[in-house]
């Protein structure tokens, strides 16, 4: 999720743009990557994971998971949660992490073209990742993916040279492992004791009043609920987020943002075997959770083995839909809107966990367990809705995001410049700077 991780690197000398030459010579070959440089739909992507990720999270932010389904719930909390369901749950952790290694093999490239030493700076980018993810998970957010990704960058980083061949092989293997876990799962709960209802509620009681006290109270229940919820992450989301850093780093080898007319026929078809196989696995989850919530049973564990073992494929539309969209003009023009919010992805993922702190935990208003997913998918909107105009206006003035730039000054080891410099040109719009090669 992070602006860094994801598409900066170390590039320097020649940029087209706009039909002019700046030729940029700085002192050090490994500074960040400059405007000029940048794969703009890549920046579009991540904005509009950006808002799938918010929407996903809203429902841990505004109170307890379980027990949130069946009659007693309204009509359109029930229609929502729905939509969340099918529409946006492990969607977009999956193309996140899919830009994730993606972002890598454009780094290799760069250092690589340079003769530059890429793991060890990759190696501060992780930690420093690390260090961010964890004071957001205990201070804002439990649910956290940075330290997941920093975790499992590493692994990418042991295999960033592996052949094509095993790169696709493991990620195969990786998703359906993970969706047999979940299925074997549901088949020892079909056959042991369940997980006792009352003391999943007595956990979710514990947890409204906790977060609706004073802060301190607040920051010690995200200590309880954390080592739980990264093995979570680590067991249960790991693994696919892994398969996807692999399928990342193989388009990335091909340059399938910088060359998308070459793929447009591959995007075609990734559309209709998506559709099939993404829709019917997310409609099967999306009917279980709506009427049943996270019950952990038998169907439960069953119908997430059905989600995660095809929610790659609905993510694989996603994207190959705004990569197509991203072609036309019309639709290129509303698309940029976008470019600002995943230009600055780590400030505004960040942002979002503020805001969310503040409008339901004892930080500010407590409204914790008090509003339904309706509401909620609402607030998700109003919230993405402003981060849009919020980050054209931040780039205007600055380089990048206030995060992106307390990440790459502790990757690069000195304070990096923030304010934008007005001799350096913004990148004309188009599928894709020609930064490169």
């Amino acid at each position: 999720m992070s602006e860094t991780t994801l598409n900066s690197g170390e590039a320097e000398g020649v940029a087209q743009v706009g039909g002019d030459t700046n030729v940029r010579i700085a002192a050090d070959t490994s500074a960040p990557i400059s405007r000029g440089e940048r794969v703009r739909v890549i920046d579009v992507l991540r904005g509009f994971a950006l808002f799938g990720i918010l929407a996903v999270n809203m429902a841990a932010f505004r109170g307890p998971v379980f027990g949130e389904a069946g009659a007693a719930v309204s009509l359109p909390d029930r229609a929502a949660t729905f939509l969340v369901a099918f529409l946006f749950e492990q969607k977009f952790y999956v193309l996140f992490s899919f830009l994730f290694g993606y972002g890598l093999s454009v780094q290799m490239a760069r250092a690589a073209a340079r003769g530059a030493r890429f793991a060890p700076r990759f190696l501060r980018r992780l930690l420093g990742l690390f260090l961010i993810g964890l004071a957001h998970a205990l201070l804002l957010y439990t649910g956290d993916i940075l330290v997941t990704y920093a975790l499992l960058g590493v692994v990418l980083l042991l295999f960033r040279n592996a052949p094509d061949r095993f790169l696709l092989l493991a990620a195969t293997s990786l998703v359906a492992l993970s969706a047999l876990a979940f299925a074997l799962g549901g088949v020892v709960f079909s056959s042991g004791a369940p997980v006792a209802r009352a003391d999943l509620l007595a956990d979710a009681r514990q947890s409204v009043e906790a977060y609706r006290g004073t802060p301190v109270e607040v920051v010690a229940q995200r200590f309880r609920e954390y080592p739980g919820t990264l093995g979570f992450a680590l067991a249960g989301q790991g693994p696919t987020a892994l398969a996807m850093f692999f399928v990342g780093l193989w388009a990335g080898r091909r340059r399938l943002f910088e060359r998308l007319d070459r793929y447009r026929t591959a995007l075609i078809q990734t559309l209709k075997i998506g559709l099939a196989v993404g829709g019917t696995g997310a409609l099967i989850w999306a009917i279980q959770h709506t009427v049943s919530g996270f019950s952990f049973d038998a169907p439960f564990f069953l119908a997430s083995a059905a989600d995660f073992a095809t929610a790659p494929f609905l993510s694989a539309v996603y994207l190959a839909s705004i990569a197509l969209l991203y072609g036309m003009p019309g639709w290129r023009r509303i698309l940029e809107s976008l470019a600002p919010v995943g230009r600055m992805a780590l400030s505004n993922y960040l942002l979002q966990s503020l805001v969310a702190a503040f409008v339901f935990t004892g930080y500010g208003l407590g409204l914790y367990g008090k509003v339904g997913a309706a509401a909620g998918l609402g607030l998700s909107l109003v919230i993405f809705g402003v981060q849009i105009p919020l980050s054209a206006w931040w780039l205007s003035r600055f380089d990048f995001g206030p995060a992106e730039w307390a990440l790459r000054s502790f990757t690069y080891g000195r304070l990096q410049t923030l304010r934008f410099s007005t001799s350096r040109k913004k990148p004309a719009p188009g599928p894709s700077s020609p930064n490169v090669p």
